[in-house]
């Protein structure tokens, strides 16, 4: 995820951090991930806090946005604030997947390639990298050509 936060979210100042707090209470999407953001890295004075950033993930996740679905997967793969499981980063990347999400294809791509929280299948792995490299992730690129494939 060290990527993952926006320009909007890294120059914010913590009067604007408060702004997104109340609109994301009011149910904005694009606030909620914003959000997220914030307490994922401890930006704008606010601690880091993973517990706050999954809620606010999850939040615009189950909206619908795509990178919060991704960031909500992430977090259970990498077992930051929850307990690691591979089969919850899953089910979170194949929704944020299913709106082009290709970060989340390159991971899912990953778990196949290494039987993790799915069978291993190589050919859906090479399928789903091939995807994410279509959309121009460089990283689902460099992959394939570590493969060779």
């Amino acid at each position: 995820m060290a990527s993952m936060y926006s320009d909007v979210v890294r120059d914010l100042g913590a009067d604007k951090a408060k702004d997104i707090l109340q609109t994301a209470n009011q149910g904005d999407i694009s606030a909620q991930y914003n959000l997220g953001l914030i307490f994922y890295w401890g930006l704008t004075g606010f601690p880091k806090n993973y517990a706050k950033a999954l809620k606010w993930f999850k939040k615009a996740a189950d909206q619908g946005e795509a990178d919060a679905q991704y960031s909500v997967g992430l977090m259970y793969l990498l077992g930051d604030g929850v307990e690691h499981n591979p089969q919850k980063a899953v089910k979170w990347f194949e929704k944020a997947m299913e709106k082009g999400n290709s970060k989340a294809m390159v991971h899912l791509a990953q778990l196949h390639f290494m039987g993790e929280g799915v069978e291993f299948d190589m050919s859906k792995a090479t399928d789903l990298m091939n995807k994410a490299a279509n959309l121009g992730n460089p990283e689902a690129r460099e992959a394939l050509s570590d493969w060779q494939l």
